[in-house]
């Protein structure tokens, strides 16, 4: 499925566990290639595996898993091949050189895209946690109380 350039991803997969198709807590926004990459692989949720202090990221671009799950994620992935590792350590330098120098700049490579979706128009039994709409980004967004940078 499509949605502002993502595909819905699930983190267990439908073929291994069909009665997960429309969990909410089973989907995750991936990229296209993120989503070819993780294939039929169970993984857990990767903002909660690479956005802790599970993983070590290195000025050189390099990134190390700190716990098993964050290695097998990695892993997968292919996060510390060469080609990532350069690119990697590409972002970290204009990041750094926007803090310093462009504010705006820095905003908008750190900020929330601008095309969050509307989870509202997905009702039950398609949005198994209805109640969780009003916490969602997208409506923090529109009430004006999401960060600027994530």
């Amino acid at each position: 499925m499509l949605i502002a350039g993502f595909d819905i991803e699930h983190f267990e997969p439908v073929s291994l566990a069909p009665e997960l198709k429309l969990d909410y807590d089973n989907l995750v926004y991936a990229c296209r290639s993120c989503n070819a990459l993780k294939g039929f692989n169970s993984i857990r949720n990767p903002l909660c595996v690479l956005l802790s202090d599970r993983v070590q990221i290195y000025e050189d671009g390099r990134i190390e898993g700190l716990h098993i799950e964050a290695k097998k994620l990695i892993d997968i992935m292919g996060l510390d091949d060469p080609a990532y590792q350069r690119r990697r350590h590409l972002i970290q330098r204009i990041v750094r050189l926007a803090y310093e120098h462009d504010t705006m700049l820095y905003r908008t490579l750190l900020g929330f895209p601008s095309d969050l979706p509307d989870l509202s128009r997905s009702l039950p039994p398609f949005n198994s946690r209805s109640k969780g709409i009003e916490e969602s980004y997208f409506k923090k967004f529109q009430a004006g109380t999401l960060p600027e940078i994530y």
